[in-house]
């Protein structure tokens, strides 16, 4: 059945209780891709997928694998390359996530398949933030003490951070980024100093928190 999406760049789907993650690998370079293609994809699936496992259509999301973070920053800043057939943010999923290749990738891997824990850990980080604003026009999740739009992005949903990052640019705010401490230089190039970051400990996470799965 897979076949009928002729060079679609992934190569495989992850169920999970509450979505269909479609999976990337674009390895130590940009891929190539065809925004049409994934979009005949996720028609696919949605329309496949219905009714069992999922009652209905079911969300469809994307994890994109990379050798390191810093292919990350190459991915969220790409045009496309001169003939416009690599790959770009663009629309055809609204949640798109990286992760790396590596022991770092696997507790976020964890997570996504795992929303009432992605619940409890989001309800943690956000315990001393303010509820989101809605007059503050943009992407975010909380609102600091002294007014800053916070996101959260240990799950690297590349949309949700360049929406904030855009968001930023465009009202001239500062913002807070919660995140993994092996994220945050990847992050930095990319928002620059308008940000304040808030780390997770890699190790302390896996003692204290991941014993729970």
């Amino acid at each position: 059945m897979t076949t009928k999406i002729r060079n679609s760049r992934s190569v495989g789907s992850l169920l999970a209780r509450h979505c269909v993650y479609c999976i990337y690998n674009t390895g130590s370079a940009v891929m190539k891709w065809e925004y049409r293609t994934e979009v005949r994809l996720t028609t696919f699936l949605h329309h496949y997928l219905k009714g069992y496992p999922y009652t209905g259509h079911p969300p469809i999301r994307a994890i994109m694998f990379g050798d390191t973070m810093d292919i990350a920053l190459q991915l969220m800043t790409s045009t496309g390359g001169p003939r416009r057939d690599l790959f770009m943010l663009d629309k055809a999923f609204d949640f798109f996530h990286f992760l790396p290749n590596s022991d770092e990738g696997e507790p976020i891997l964890k997570l996504l398949a795992n929303p009432e824990l992605l619940t409890k850990l989001n309800q943690l980080l956000l315990s001393d933030q303010e509820k989101r604003r809605g007059d503050i026009p943009m992407e975010h999740d909380a609102v600091s003490p002294d007014g800053r739009p916070t996101l959260l992005a240990y799950d690297f949903d590349m949309q949700r951070i360049n929406r904030f990052n855009t968001g930023l640019n465009v009202l001239k705010l500062s913002g807070n980024v919660i995140c993994f401490d092996f994220q945050i230089p990847v992050l930095e190039k990319y928002m620059g100093d308008k940000v304040q970051f808030s780390s997770i400990d890699l190790s302390k996470f896996r003692r204290e928190f991941l014993h729970e799965l």
